[in-house]
């Protein structure tokens, strides 16, 4: 259409979190994408870590756009059985993969870390969801 106001490739669905190696119960992920944006909302719980990484969640149903300071901020609603003593726990996409890693901060300090290891056997990871950019 020539209309300026049609939605162009615009897709929604599900796809499933996930930590690799790692044994998940009730993991479930929504997501709606609207050209190079996509929003995705999620819940994700682990019964046992095993050999997964424990700063990754994986399955991203596209990847993130590889390009730098476009990287998507996913807000985290409700953490639960941190290994880490985190505040202002979230989640970020990496450039062009699948992947989220924990970002977050000390509850004594100013400053973010990066893929913080906050996953252990029990976590559950409750009302979590942004936008990030896609190819």
């Amino acid at each position: 259409s020539t209309d300026a106001h049609t939605l162009v490739d615009y897709e929604e669905g599900t796809w499933t979190p996930a930590c690799s190696g790692s044994t998940e119960s009730a993991q479930n992920g929504f997501y709606t994408k609207v050209g190079r944006m996509c929003f995705i909302s999620m819940g994700f719980s682990l019964t046992a870590i095993g050999s997964g990484n424990p700063s990754q969640i994986t399955g991203l149903p596209f990847s993130q756009k590889n390009a730098t300071g476009h990287n998507g901020v996913i807000n985290v609603g409700d953490a639960r059985n941190q290994s880490t003593g985190t505040v202002d726990l979230r989640l970020r996409t990496n450039n062009n993969t699948d992947i989220l890693v924990f970002i977050g901060k000390e509850a004594d300090d100013d400053d973010y870390d990066d893929d913080l290891n906050v996953m252990q056997d029990g976590f559950a990871l409750n009302n979590a969801s942004g936008w990030y950019c896609v190819e």
